[in-house]
Order: structure tokens, then C-alpha cells, then sequence
């Protein structure tokens, strides 16, 4: 099941994703971080920091949710 984030709302007017603090979507298990996303000040070092954050969170929502049978 591919993932559309136009369709589920998860873009901004401008094309960007939204995320939240977290860099989780309003997709279950999608994250994103970088430039491409609603974060202000699109700088090398923001987007690092981002993605560090992101993947955290999406770390943790691995090891918090159950895998399909």
C-alpha cells in the first residue's frame, strides 16, 4: 500500500510535509525531516537535527508497536 501524502492532507500549500514536533505525519509510522518538510530555516544544520529527531521517533514508534503476523 504505497503512501500518498498529497491525498492524506499531509502537505503543506507550498508543497512541504507537515510534521510535528517529533517529525511524525499524520500518517501512522511516516516520518520526515529535512528541507522537505514545514520546519522553518531550511539550513544543513537544521535538517540534521531534524533527521536525528525523526529517526528517534520513528525508533521508538518500531519497538511501541506490534508487527503484523
Amino acid at each position: 500500500m504505497p503512501c500518498d501524502l498529497a491525498r492524506s492532507g499531509s502537505l503543506s500549500p507550498r508543497g512541504e510535509i507537515i510534521v510535528d514536533a517529533r517529525g511524525q505525519t499524520n500518517l501512522p509510522g511516516v516520518f520526515a525531516a529535512g528541507d522537505v518538510t514545514t520546519v522553518p530555516y531550511k539550513q544543513i544544520v537544521i535538517a540534521v537535527g531534524e533527521g536525528a529527531k525523526a529517526s528517534l521517533a520513528a525508533f521508538d514508534h518500531l519497538i511501541r508497536t506490534s508487527a503484523p503476523a
